[in-house]
């Protein structure tokens, strides 16, 4: 939805239109995505780190278990147990990054679909294609050449 900002036109009764509202909408819901994903991101390194933190104490386990002469007798249940917990956290952190993505979608779609939003996109495309013509004029330099080598033919 565009905001009407009190501008007024030189000689007329009439104001700017300028998508102001759409703009904070997409930064804010930029700014609360990234926030999310650091968050799952944290969550997840906790959650990995009490994982690790229990497959060095089991392996401690094992290794205290050991007696001079005998054969030790390593089980591979916890690291069958360790491997699930981290698959589960996987999945649960998978799922938290998917609704996260789908809210901010759902943010941008709700933006660029209401009023006013053909005046922004008309307006953001008037605003950056002086870059990308001036861009697609360009011409890449040629690489210098040392001074004294011959050119090759």
């Amino acid at each position: 939805m565009a905001s009407k900002v009190g501008v007024p036109l030189i000689g007329k009764d009439q104001t700017m239109s300028y998508p102001v509202d759409q703009i904070l909408a997409l930064t804010k819901a930029n700014g609360q995505f990234l926030l999310k994903l650091a968050e799952i991101t944290r969550s997840v390194g906790a959650d990995y780190a009490g994982i690790g933190r229990q497959g060095f104490a089991s392996a401690v386990d094992q290794i205290k278990a050991f007696e001079p002469g005998k054969v030790p007798n390593l089980s591979g249940a916890p690291a069958a147990t360790i491997l699930a917990e981290i698959e589960k956290s996987r999945d649960a952190a998978a799922e938290k990054a998917k609704a996260a993505f789908e809210e901010w979608q759902g943010v941008w779609q709700d933006a660029l679909s209401g009023a006013g939003s053909q005046e922004a996109s008309d307006a953001f495309q008037k605003l950056i294609a002086p870059w990308f013509r001036n861009a697609a004029a360009a011409k890449p330099a040629e690489p210098a050449r040392p001074a004294g080598k011959a050119q090759e033919a």
